[in-house]
Protein backbone atom coordinates (compact mmCIF):
# COMPACT_ATOMS: atom_id res chain seq x y z
CA UNK A 1 0.00 0.00 0.00
CA UNK A 2 1.46 3.36 -0.91
CA UNK A 3 0.91 7.04 -0.52
CA UNK A 4 0.52 7.41 -4.24
CA UNK A 5 -2.67 4.48 -3.90
CA UNK A 6 -4.04 6.33 -0.83
CA UNK A 7 -4.11 9.30 -2.56
CA UNK A 8 -5.68 7.78 -5.44
CA UNK A 9 -8.49 6.10 -3.36
CA UNK A 10 -9.38 9.69 -1.59
CA UNK A 11 -9.53 11.64 -4.79
CA UNK A 12 -11.63 9.07 -6.60
CA UNK A 13 -14.44 9.85 -4.56
CA UNK A 14 -16.79 11.90 -6.88
CA UNK A 15 -19.04 13.30 -3.84
CA UNK A 16 -16.95 14.11 -0.35
CA UNK A 17 -20.32 12.47 1.37
CA UNK A 18 -19.27 9.26 0.08
CA UNK A 19 -16.22 9.44 2.35
CA UNK A 20 -16.39 7.41 5.87
CA UNK A 21 -14.48 8.88 8.46
CA UNK A 22 -14.18 7.62 12.20
CA UNK A 23 -13.11 10.59 14.58
CA UNK A 24 -11.19 9.11 17.68
CA UNK A 25 -10.92 11.79 20.62
CA UNK A 26 -11.75 10.97 24.42
CA UNK A 27 -12.92 14.67 24.58
CA UNK A 28 -16.73 14.98 23.33
CA UNK A 29 -16.45 18.37 22.84
CA UNK A 30 -12.84 18.30 20.14
CA UNK A 31 -15.51 14.86 18.27
CA UNK A 32 -18.11 17.36 18.34
CA UNK A 33 -16.09 20.08 16.70
CA UNK A 34 -14.47 17.68 14.02
CA UNK A 35 -17.40 16.22 12.89
CA UNK A 36 -19.08 20.10 12.67
CA UNK A 37 -15.93 20.64 10.66
CA UNK A 38 -16.63 17.52 8.68
CA UNK A 39 -19.83 18.58 7.71
CA UNK A 40 -18.63 22.29 6.43
CA UNK A 41 -16.66 20.29 3.58
CA UNK A 42 -19.78 18.11 2.94
CA UNK A 43 -18.72 14.84 4.85
CA UNK A 44 -21.60 13.48 5.85
CA UNK A 45 -20.44 9.89 6.66
CA UNK A 46 -18.64 10.68 10.07
CA UNK A 47 -18.88 8.29 13.03
CA UNK A 48 -17.07 8.91 16.98
CA UNK A 49 -15.62 6.88 19.23
CA UNK A 50 -14.62 8.02 22.98
CA UNK A 51 -11.31 6.29 23.53
CA UNK A 52 -9.04 4.10 21.65
CA UNK A 53 -10.56 0.86 22.82
CA UNK A 54 -14.20 1.60 20.84
CA UNK A 55 -12.33 2.90 17.93
CA UNK A 56 -10.41 -1.00 17.61
CA UNK A 57 -13.65 -2.38 18.22
CA UNK A 58 -15.79 0.27 15.65
CA UNK A 59 -12.86 -1.21 12.83
CA UNK A 60 -13.41 -4.65 13.90
CA UNK A 61 -17.02 -4.84 13.40
CA UNK A 62 -17.46 -3.21 10.19
CA UNK A 63 -15.43 -4.20 6.53
CA UNK A 64 -11.80 -3.39 7.45
CA UNK A 65 -11.67 -0.66 4.85
CA UNK A 66 -14.91 0.39 5.63
CA UNK A 67 -13.48 4.15 6.73
CA UNK A 68 -11.97 6.54 4.25
CA UNK A 69 -10.22 8.44 7.08
CA UNK A 70 -9.20 7.61 10.83
CA UNK A 71 -8.51 10.99 13.07
CA UNK A 72 -6.86 9.54 16.30
CA UNK A 73 -6.35 11.92 18.96
CA UNK A 74 -3.00 11.07 20.17
CA UNK A 75 -3.04 11.48 24.20
CA UNK A 76 -5.82 9.66 25.63
CA UNK A 77 -6.23 7.88 28.38
CA UNK A 78 -6.38 3.85 28.22
CA UNK A 79 -5.00 2.96 24.76
CA UNK A 80 -3.66 6.18 24.01
CA UNK A 81 -3.73 7.43 20.03
CA UNK A 82 -0.25 5.52 19.18
CA UNK A 83 -1.50 2.55 20.14
CA UNK A 84 -4.92 3.08 18.74
CA UNK A 85 -3.27 3.34 15.34
CA UNK A 86 -1.04 0.31 15.37
CA UNK A 87 -3.64 -1.92 16.37
CA UNK A 88 -5.60 -0.94 13.20
CA UNK A 89 -3.20 -0.85 10.98
CA UNK A 90 -2.50 -4.31 12.35
CA UNK A 91 -5.69 -5.67 11.14
CA UNK A 92 -4.72 -4.43 7.53
CA UNK A 93 -6.67 -1.14 7.13
CA UNK A 94 -5.35 0.61 4.25
CA UNK A 95 -7.17 3.92 4.85
CA UNK A 96 -5.49 7.40 5.87
CA UNK A 97 -4.79 7.17 9.91
CA UNK A 98 -4.34 11.17 11.39
CA UNK A 99 -2.72 12.14 14.03
CA UNK A 100 -4.75 14.93 16.13
CA UNK A 101 -2.78 16.47 18.88
CA UNK A 102 -2.29 20.09 20.73
CA UNK A 103 1.06 19.43 20.83
CA UNK A 104 3.53 21.05 18.10
CA UNK A 105 5.31 18.32 15.74
CA UNK A 106 8.56 18.65 16.70
CA UNK A 107 7.08 17.60 20.65
CA UNK A 108 5.96 15.16 19.28
CA UNK A 109 8.92 13.57 17.85
CA UNK A 110 9.85 11.97 20.33
CA UNK A 111 7.11 10.06 21.52
CA UNK A 112 7.40 8.83 17.66
CA UNK A 113 10.72 7.65 18.30
CA UNK A 114 9.88 6.07 21.09
CA UNK A 115 7.15 4.12 20.00
CA UNK A 116 8.71 3.41 16.57
CA UNK A 117 5.29 3.58 15.24
CA UNK A 118 4.93 6.65 13.64
CA UNK A 119 4.38 4.62 10.13
CA UNK A 120 1.32 3.82 11.45
CA UNK A 121 0.33 7.78 11.00
CA UNK A 122 -0.16 8.80 7.44
CA UNK A 123 -0.09 12.60 8.53
CA UNK A 124 -0.62 14.74 11.45
CA UNK A 125 -2.52 18.38 12.50
CA UNK A 126 -2.53 19.98 15.48
CA UNK A 127 -5.67 21.17 17.55
CA UNK A 128 -7.10 23.61 17.12
CA UNK A 129 -8.06 22.56 13.49
CA UNK A 130 -9.65 24.44 10.72
CA UNK A 131 -11.35 23.32 7.96
CA UNK A 132 -8.27 24.16 5.29
CA UNK A 133 -5.94 22.07 7.76
CA UNK A 134 -9.23 19.08 7.36
CA UNK A 135 -9.14 20.04 3.26
CA UNK A 136 -5.43 19.43 2.76
CA UNK A 137 -6.32 15.65 4.77
CA UNK A 138 -9.36 15.13 2.63
CA UNK A 139 -8.18 16.16 -0.90
CA UNK A 140 -4.55 15.54 -1.14
CA UNK A 141 -2.64 16.31 -3.84
CA UNK A 142 0.58 14.69 -5.66
CA UNK A 143 2.56 17.68 -4.14
CA UNK A 144 1.26 16.41 -0.35
CA UNK A 145 3.52 13.21 -0.88
CA UNK A 146 6.33 15.13 -0.64
CA UNK A 147 5.56 16.66 2.56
Amino acid sequence: YTKKRMIAQLSSFQDVSELRVLVVDDMKVNRRLLKRLLAKLGVRGTEEAESGEVAVQMVEQREINHYSLILVDVHMPGIDGFETAYRIASMGFNGKVIAVSGNKLSELMTEFKEWEKKSCFDDYVQKPIGTEELRRIIFPTDDAQSV
